[in-house]
């Protein structure tokens, strides 16, 4: 008890509802009087360990169709609700992160259709490097039971070539 405030460390206490009781005694004379106050608290589970699955893709040509899914498990096996948002990034800050959708995940899969990939693409020998990310939010009334979790693939966005246009090289 230093300056009207008492410090002290206490066990960790189990998962539930806890009461913890304070009392001042004070010792010396009368004129003090001794004095109880209560707190009443929960204390919660950590979140769930979510992992994210993802499948789609390795390369794409821009402006095509692409299908990516992610599949959501928890640690404890049960199945999460929530959200999964597909963003893509490129190898520079120029192809800075791209939102490509948000999909709700319904019994633990999350599958986006894109009908038009419009990243930004290499060349045909060389394609641009990019990755495709799928992360996992629970829904709001379960974000205290399930943590948050992603997974990462590369994927190389190839140029769209226009028909009647020669190859780079010159030649046919």
């Amino acid at each position: 008890f230093t300056g009207g405030t008492a410090t002290g460390t206490l066990p960790t206490p189990s998962e539930g509802t806890h009461n913890l009781t304070a009392k001042f005694i004070p010792t010396g004379g009368t004129e003090v009087q001794g004095s109880t106050g209560s707190l009443n608290y929960v204390v919660n589970a950590p979140p769930v360990t979510t992992t994210v699955g993802l499948a789609g893709p390795a390369s794409v040509t821009q402006y095509h169709n692409a299908t990516w899914t992610a599949t959501v498990t928890a640690s404890d096996s049960t199945i999460p609700a929530g959200t999964v948002v597909f963003t893509a990034t490129g190898p520079s800050p120029s192809t800075a992160s791209t939102t490509l959708g948000t999909v709700t995940e319904t019994n633990g899969t999350a599958t986006l259709n894109v009908s038009s990939v419009t990243l930004a693409g290499g060349t045909t020998q060389n394609p641009d490097a990019d990755t495709v990310t799928a992360s996992f939010t629970a829904s709001p009334s379960d974000t205290e039971n399930y943590a948050p979790s992603s997974a990462t693939t590369p994927l190389d966005v190839y140029a769209k070539t226009c028909p009647g246009t020669p190859p780079r090289n010159g030649t046919s």
